[in-house]
């Protein structure tokens, strides 16, 4: 009877998938200062000032950039922190998540 249980725990493990990932992706845009920016990443995405210089730098030369991977509820939580921090500030920023 215990090895029909263990083989069914070792069953269920094989089963289990990690979650889905999502990308936080800023767009660049006439407005939003690159201060700003790097603040945002700073305060809500806790990057380094260095970490978060490059990826603005990548978002401003490339017109979109991924700013972290999360899971779906940390991705979508992250997006609206961005969005209403950038609105407090008056800063038009866009952030999308799409599944990575």
């Amino acid at each position: 009877m215990s090895e029909t249980i263990e083989k069914e725990k070792q069953s269920q493990k094989q089963n289990i998938k990690p979650p889905n990932m999502y990308a936080v992706i800023f767009l660049n845009d006439d407005f939003t200062t690159f201060e700003f920016v790097m603040s945002c990443l700073q305060q809500i995405f806790n990057k380094t000032e260095e970490q978060a210089f490059v990826i603005t730098q990548k978002i401003h030369t490339d017109g979109k950039g991924v700013v972290g991977q999360y899971t779906k509820d940390v991705a979508f939580t992250k997006q609206q922190m961005a969005i209403d921090f950038a609105k407090s500030h008056e800063f038009p920023l866009q952030v999308l998540v799409q599944q990575a």
